[in-house]
């Protein structure tokens, strides 16, 4: 049987669609039609154990026809050894299937290790300026207040310590001092900062567990008592003359000098002596 040639496959047209050609040994192809244009599909046949089996070679032009050869040449001298190509085959894929899932399970590991080494790196500072970007700065003064009582406290400390480092024990210490030069509550605005800051980590897996948890503001700075704050006369005067400038409703201002005076109002007829009007 002559070998077919490059030649002859590429004079092939749309008539030859469906028909087979046979290179010898085992090799044979069936002309079809796809995107790229005219194409043979090649096949190996050879028996195996008393059976006629085949399996798939190549495709040309997409593969040369030496190569195709080639191809079908390894699997004959499988053949030759008593082995069979297509179990072979399968066995092949099935050793790439499992290849493929160790690489995919080191890249993993070493995915793993490079987190756990940046996590390492990553310092409280460095966690708490991509807070301050990400999550303080939606307060109404973008935060300026908390990244003031954080630089002025917490990031002199613990600025330059790993993320991971940072205990209990570390924040406590702080907000201790800052309870003992008389400021609990500036202590207590710390606290709910850090606390949401660990939050913020926890979510990212930046550490492992909130370092605050379990604590409340009772136990750092002590309940805070409300305020008692009156307006002296020249503030209600001061106020007067800004109020119109805020360019307020009508309705809005109104609102400010009831929810101003009804304090007093309450404060003089409580005081107001029994029988006087």
């Amino acid at each position: 049987m002559e070998k077919l040639t490059v030649k002859q496959l590429e004079s092939l047209t749309e008539g030859d669609i469906g028909r087979k050609l046979f290179d010898g040994d085992g090799l044979y192809g069936r002309v079809r039609s796809q995107k790229i244009g005219i194409v043979i599909t090649f096949e190996y046949r050879f028996r195996h154990q008393g059976k006629v089996r085949t399996t798939s070679r190549g495709k040309w032009p997409v593969e040369s026809l030496r190569d195709i050869r080639k191809a079908r040449d390894a699997k004959q001298a499988l053949v030759e050894t008593g082995a069979d190509p297509v179990e072979q085959g399968k066995a092949d894929k099935l050793q790439k299937k499992v290849e493929t899932a160790q690489e995919v399970e080191r890249q993993r590991t070493e995915l793993a290790r490079l987190a756990a080494e940046a996590a390492a790196r990553r310092t409280f500072g460095d966690a708490i300026a991509q807070w301050g970007k990400l999550e303080l700065s939606r307060r109404k003064d973008s935060g300026r207040e908390g990244m003031r009582m954080l630089n002025k406290d917490v990031l002199p400390i613990l600025g330059d310590v790993a993320l991971v480092d940072v205990k209990r024990a570390m924040l406590v210490d702080i907000l201790d001092g800052v309870v003992e030069r008389g400021a609990r509550i500036v202590a207590n605005r710390l606290f709910a900062d850090l606390r949401q800051f660990f939050n913020f980590a926890v979510t990212r897996d930046w550490v492992e567990a909130h370092p605050l948890a379990g604590l409340s503001r009772e136990k750092i700075g002590g309940r805070e008592k409300e305020r008692e704050r009156y307006l002296s006369e020249e503030e209600i005067i001061e106020l007067n003359k800004q109020i119109p400038a805020a360019k307020l409703s009508r309705t809005t201002e109104l609102a400010i000098w009831i929810m101003l005076s009804a304090p007093v109002a309450v404060s003089v007829n409580y005081r107001r002596p029994v029988g006087k009007t």
